[in-house]
């Protein structure tokens, strides 16, 4: 059911998410991020805004701290993974992989790659200041619209 508390951290986790990609473009070192990015962090970001922070009851600061932290972790690991996979079906495409097995090697490298650009100081605080604004913007609107 759509919720103001929903729809708020939606919002703001899907601008954390497009901002946050934006952070990562320039600490790729050969330019292997897909060229819809951007869109595509937005998107993960509205659904785990939606589905996990939005969703849950947060009534004091350890709640709206932990579900804002989550929900950064949340958009970050999701878009890690699809960019991954992106680059691991491209490669397939390019046959650089023998077979299923080297292909998964391969994706767990990516996944590792593209996992310690998140490790960067401005890419971390977009990601921490965007999660903890949408944990607590939508808890003042779950105060606000019951």
């Amino acid at each position: 059911m759509p919720t103001a508390p929903k729809l708020i951290a939606a919002l703001v986790l899907a601008v954390t998410g497009w901002f946050a990609a934006g952070e990562v473009l320039p600490h790729i070192p050969d330019g292997r991020m897909p060229p819809f990015a951007q869109p595509t962090a937005a998107l993960i970001g509205l659904a785990v805004g939606w589905t996990s922070i939005g969703a849950q009851p947060m009534r004091d600061l350890a709640g709206i701290l932990s579900m804002g932290f989550l929900g950064a972790a949340l958009t970050a690991g999701g878009a890690v993974l699809a960019f991954a996979v992106y680059d691991m079906l491209d490669r397939s495409l390019d046959k650089r992989y023998a077979g299923l097995g080297e292909a998964l090697n391969g994706l767990f490298e990516l996944l590792v790659v593209f996992g310690r650009l998140l490790a960067e100081w401005d890419v971390l605080a977009v990601l921490g200041i965007g999660g903890l604004l949408a944990a607590t913007l939508a808890g003042l609107a779950s105060r606000v619209w019951r």
